[in-house]
C-alpha cells in the first residue's frame, strides 16, 4: 500500500525531471563525441566518454556537488510525502500504519525510502562497476553509506510525522506578511512559490547551477564559443521545465477564472515572460557577468523565448505529463542541434515566434 501511494505516485509526478537528467546523462555518455575527434582513435573516444563518471568518482568537489544534489533529490521526496500524508484520502495512513511497532513502521519506511531512490542506487552500482575497473574505491562506498544514511534519516522523519496528531494548516508567515499588498498578474505565481513550492525551486534553482557548472566543466576547452554558451543556456531552461508545468497548474486549478478578465492575449503572454524572467533573475544576471552584452541579450532573449515556449506547449497538453515530457524532449533535441550547427541567432527567432504563435492559437482552447 505505501508503495502503491508514495513511490509509484513520486515517479509520477517527477517523471519530467528524472526523464531528463537520464537522457542527458545517457546522450553524453554514450552519444556525444568530443569537438574535433578526427584525431583520436576508438579507444580515445571511449575514454572521453567516461571521462564525466570518473571525474565524479576521483574529484572530491564533484562528489560534495553530487552528494548536495542527493540530498536536496531527498528533501524534494519528504516535501511529496509528507505532502501526501496531509491529504484527507490517506488520513487512514495514520490508525493503519501505526498499528505496528516504531521499528516496524521504520523497516516500511526505510524500504519505500529505498525504492525512491533508485535512481541514486543505479548510480551507486554503476559507480561501484566503474570503481572497480579503475581502482577507485572510496567514493562508491561513501555512495553506499550516504544512501544508507539518508533512508534511514527519511524513515525516522515519516514516523515521527505519522505517529503525530493530525494538525490543521494555518498558512505560511508569508501569506499574513503579503495580505494587504497590491499582486499584479505576473506576481501570483511567484507568491505561490515563495508559499508552496519552495522546496521544488530550490531544487530547479540546484539543478539549474548545476547545468551551468557542469556544462562548462565538459565544455571547457571551448567556454568562449557560441555553441558552449547556447548548450548551457538551455541546460537551465530545462532546468525550469517543472516550475513551467507547476505554473500551468497553479493557473489551470487557482487562476482557471482569469479567462473571463478582460485580459489581451498579448497581456497574459508577457505577464508570463516577466514571471519566467523573474524566476530566471538569477541565471540571467549570470549571462550578463559571464559574456560579453551582445552575446548576453541574444541568451536572455533565447531563454525567455525558450520558457515561454514551454510554458505555451501546456496550453495544448495541459495536465498531461507524458505528452508534456515529449514535447520537452522534442524541444531540447532539436535546440541542441541547432546550437550544435551554429543557428543559435534562427533559433532566438523561431522560438520566440513559435511561443507566440502557439500561445496566441491555444490560450482560449484549453482542455478543461
Amino acid at each position: 500500500m505505501l508503495t502503491k501511494i508514495f513511490v509509484k505516485g513520486f515517479y509520477r509526478v517527477h517523471a519530467g525531471l528524472l526523464l531528463f537528467f537520464f537522457v542527458t546523462l545517457l546522450t553524453y555518455g554514450f552519444f556525444i563525441n568530443v569537438l574535433n575527434e578526427t584525431h583520436l582513435i576508438p579507444s580515445d573516444r571511449i575514454l572521453y566518454n567516461l571521462i564525466l563518471v570518473l571525474t565524479l568518482l576521483s574529484s572530491p568537489i564533484m562528489v560534495i556537488v553530487v552528494f548536495v544534489a542527493w540530498f536536496f533529490y531527498t528533501l524534494k521526496s519528504w516535501d511529496y510525502v509528507l505532502g501526501q500524508m496531509a491529504t484527507p484520502a490517506n488520513e487512514f495512513l495514520y490508525y493503519s500504519s501505526t498499528a505496528i511497532t516504531r521499528r516496524g513502521q521504520a523497516g516500511s519506511w526505510f524500504v519505500v525510502q529505498l525504492l525512491i531512490s533508485v535512481p541514486m542506487i543505479t548510480y551507486a552500482l554503476f559507480s561501484i562497476v566503474v570503481g572497480a575497473v579503475y581502482h577507485y574505491y572510496v567514493v562508491p562506498v561513501l555512495i553506499v553509506l550516504y544512501i544508507v544514511v539518508l533512508s534511514g534519516v527519511s524513515a525516522g522523519v515519516y514516523v515521527y510525522v505519522i505517529n503525530r496528531r493530525i494538525k490543521s494548516n494555518k498558512g505560511s508567515w508569508l501569506s499574513g506578511l503579503v495580505r494587504g499588498w497590491n499582486k499584479p498578474f505576473f506576481s501570483l505565481f511567484l507568491y505561490a512559490v515563495m508559499d508552496k513550492l519552495k522546496v521544488a525551486f530550490v531544487v530547479t534553482k540546484l539543478v539549474s547551477a548545476l547545468a551551468i557548472i557542469g556544462g562548462f566543466h565538459i565544455l571547457s576547452d571551448v567556454r568562449e564559443d557560441t555553441r558552449a554558451a547556447g548548450m548551457v543556456t538551455l541546460g537551465f531552461v530545462m532546468a525550469h521545465a517543472l516550475l513551467l508545468y507547476q505554473s500551468y497548474r497553479f493557473e489551470h486549478t487557482a487562476l482557471r477564472f482569469s479567462l473571463n478578465f478582460p485580459y489581451r492575449k498579448i497581456y497574459v503572454y508577457a505577464s508570463w515572460g516577466l514571471t519566467y524572467v523573474l524566476l530566471t533573475l538569477p541565471e540571467i544576471l549570470w549571462l550578463f557577468t559571464r559574456f560579453e552584452a551582445g552575446l548576453a541579450s541574444g541568451l536572455l532573449i533565447f531563454n525567455v523565448s525558450a520558457g515561454l515556449l514551454l510554458r505555451s506547449m501546456l496550453y495544448r497538453t495541459a495536465l498531461d505529463i507524458k505528452k508534456f515530457i515529449y514535447a520537452v524532449f522534442y524541444f531540447f533535441i532539436l535546440s541542441f542541434a541547432a546550437i550544435v550547427l551554429k543557428l543559435l541567432w534562427p533559433l532566438v527567432i523561431v522560438t520566440l515566434t513559435t511561443s507566440w504563435i502557439v500561445f496566441q492559437k491555444h490560450y482560449y482552447k484549453q482542455i478543461p
